[in-house]
């Protein structure tokens, strides 16, 4: 499965990045990393304040 997996990538390497694939890295990623961190920044706060990871 790895090596599959492998050679997708290596596939879209080779390929010019499309109006779609900019949109997704540029927007969606970006958002739903933030949101990620938030979330993360967010828990560990509650640890520090409670002594509990809540999650």
């Amino acid at each position: 499965m790895n090596q599959n997996i492998q050679e997708e990538i290596e596939q879209y390497k080779q390929k010019p990045p499309s109006e779609s694939t900019d949109f997704y890295i540029n927007e969606v990623l970006m958002h739903d990393f933030t949101n990620a961190a938030i979330l993360i920044a967010e828990c560990f706060y509650d640890y520090y304040q409670t002594g509990e990871l809540v999650v």
